[in-house]
């Protein structure tokens, strides 16, 4: 399954330690230039920008599409994975931000964010879920209650 990662999911996977579970669960995962760029500007953390210095082979570093005027409302790495999964036909793009995961609906691609990686790769063997979850928690990464207990009532 191909899959396209925005900047936040990757983030938030290399800072908990667990962008590893990314190359068993989806073999690779193409990334706009935007992405990259984005992960390499301060103030994002040191364990990012040196991870994504030296990216794994899985991840596979590709020129952005041309600006799309109709996504102009979204962050420039949302906009750029979301023309990226388009013009790749992904079956799935990585996304967490509400307003790119709502575009990415709307242009009728299957979506899933930090979470799902996580539950996915727990039911897969590859990480323990509860472990994860609070090592994301000490993060700056949103989650409510609500969608936290959706979630584990789902594993």
């Amino acid at each position: 399954m191909t899959i396209v990662a925005d900047t936040g999911p990757l983030h938030y996977m290399v800072l908990i330690g667990q962008a590893k579970v990314l190359a068993p669960l989806y073999k690779r995962v193409p990334v706009p230039t935007t992405v990259v760029e984005k992960m390499l500007q301060p103030p994002t953390p040191d364990a990012v920008r040196g991870w994504i210095s030296r990216p794994p082979v899985w991840l596979e570093v590709r020129p952005g599409p041309p600006p799309d005027a109709t996504l102009r409302f979204i962050d420039c790495g949302e906009s750029a994975a979301l023309g990226l999964a388009l013009s790749f036909h992904a079956e799935r793009i990585l996304i967490d931000d509400f307003g790119g995961r709502a575009e990415t609906v709307r242009r009728n691609l299957r979506v899933t964010g930090t979470l799902g990686v996580l539950v996915l790769a727990h039911k897969r063997g590859l990480l323990d879920f509860e472990a994860a979850l609070a090592r994301l928690c000490r993060t700056n990464f949103y989650l409510s209650a609500e969608l936290v207990q959706l979630v584990r009532s789902r594993l």
